[in-house]
């Protein structure tokens, strides 16, 4: 967490505190240059740490809590597989069966890549009927391999109390040394 001089943790706009959740860049933070670089720990960094933790603490068991809800874990699918999608419930059952239709539709519920994405949308775009087109969207997932995805299992819930510290660092930015060349 990011701490102004007094080392007070530092919010954003809205009053939220600023929490950096990227393992690299405080590695990077942590770094002391030189091996002999002097340690201490100043008395307002220690008494701080403790709100800083609260902080931290709070938002690792939001994010935790965010990935329980299934509803936050569905991926965003493009916009050519949501319509195939809608062709296939709308026309899938005028020409092709249960069975085919329960594994079809679920194969454009993923996120594919921008080529699988572009064939796609020219099938969709075709200038033909719609059962013609859902069955060359049948054809193609086929072809081009296309699979269900696995369901996502939710992490399961936990109390905020459950978050724990395993290892705090206070880092004083300093004058940035230069590499030995």
């Amino acid at each position: 967490m990011p701490t102004g001089p007094d080392w007070r943790p530092l919010t954003d706009g809205a009053g939220a505190p600023i929490v950096q959740r990227d393992t690299l860049q405080a590695l990077v933070a942590a770094d002391p240059v030189q091996e002999d670089t002097a340690r201490e720990l100043p008395r307002p960094a220690y008494d701080r740490a403790f709100d800083a933790w609260d902080l931290a603490r709070r938002d690792v068991w939001e994010e935790w809590m965010r990935l329980v809800d299934p509803a936050n874990l569905q991926p965003d699918l493009p916009k050519a597989f949501r319509d195939a999608a809608e062709l296939l419930h709308r026309h899938g059952a005028e020409v092709l069966g249960t069975d085919e239709l329960e594994w079809l539709i679920p194969c454009f519920q993923t996120v594919p890549t921008v080529r699988i994405q572009r064939d796609v949308r020219a099938i969709l775009n075709a200038a033909e009927p719609a059962t013609a087109r859902v069955r060359r969207l049948r054809d193609f997932a086929r072809h081009a391999g296309l699979k269900p995805s696995a369901p996502i299992e939710p992490l399961p819930a936990v109390a905020e109390e459950a978050v724990h510290l395993v290892a705090w660092m206070a880092v004083r930015a300093g004058a940035q040394v230069a590499p030995a060349r």
